[in-house]
């Protein structure tokens, strides 16, 4: 299904699936708290970080390396 034009949601969305892609330029955001992993449960096992994509040059991240705490 495609919505063409602007869309305006009043109230929760929840979207389910293995993934999500939001194709936008400028993504804003009034919480203040990103949570990544938000799944995990047990002791900390997986790495997380966000990567900026750089196009011909290197890609950059903020990457935490769970293994190196």
């Amino acid at each position: 299904m495609t919505v063409a034009g602007n869309t305006t949601i009043a109230g929760n969305l929840t979207v389910t699936g293995t993934a999500t892609a939001v194709l936008s330029e400028t993504v804003n955001m009034q919480d203040n708290i990103i949570v990544l992993n938000s799944n995990a449960t047990g002791s900390a096992s997986v790495d997380a970080g966000i990567e900026i994509e750089r196009g011909d040059d290197a890609n950059r991240k903020l990457f935490w390396d769970e293994s190196e705490d």
